[in-house]
């Protein structure tokens, strides 16, 4: 897609309920205005092999707020004005195998979403941080909040061992 707002814009409004269980796959939401992907209150979502490359305005290729159990896998999200993934008090979700280069704030950056895991994601050429984790910026503790394995990036806040970084080409 390739609109004047948002690529594809999910929201469970309050009175109606959420939008539980919803399926997003083989999308492409590249280049629009406000945003690729933006889910809000989409509980036990699927999000996979999707595409969200070059959005601006707002400038987040895929997010997800306030959906708790969803995973999202496969999904590239490169080039963004501001930040490739963003997950927002989604607790106890999966990103597996996600690709998010290329954008000018963070690639992949998670708050308020403790209890997650984060697991075979390459991230490279973020101008801040490639990974961040707001939980921890924002006191958590230790990282048993959410789970961290075997991700890929130059750089990651709190660090790359908190992100348990591993080498891998540069794309």
């Amino acid at each position: 897609s390739h609109n004047g707002n948002f690529g594809i814009f999910l929201n469970g409004w309050p009175g109606d309920g959420s939008n539980s269980r919803p399926h997003l796959h083989h999308n492409q939401a590249n280049n629009n205005a406000q945003g690729g992907i933006s889910l809000y209150d989409t509980p036990d979502c699927v999000v996979g092999y999707n595409e969200t490359d070059g959005n601006r305005g707002e400038g987040i290729g895929l997010k997800v707020a306030t959906s708790p159990n969803c995973t999202l896998e496969q999904n590239q999200a490169n080039g963004n004005d501001k930040i490739g993934i963003f997950m927002w008090g989604s607790p106890d979700c999966v990103l597996d195998h996600n690709e998010a280069n290329g954008n000018l704030i963070f690639g992949i950056s998670a708050a308020a979403s403790c209890g997650s895991r984060f697991a075979d994601n390459s991230v490279h050429g973020t101008t801040m941080f490639d990974l961040y984790d707001n939980d921890k910026d924002w006191g958590n503790p230790s990282p048993s909040c959410s789970v961290y394995q075997n991700n890929h990036a130059d750089t990651a806040f709190p660090s790359l061992a908190w992100w348990n970084v591993k080498s891998a080409p540069r794309p």
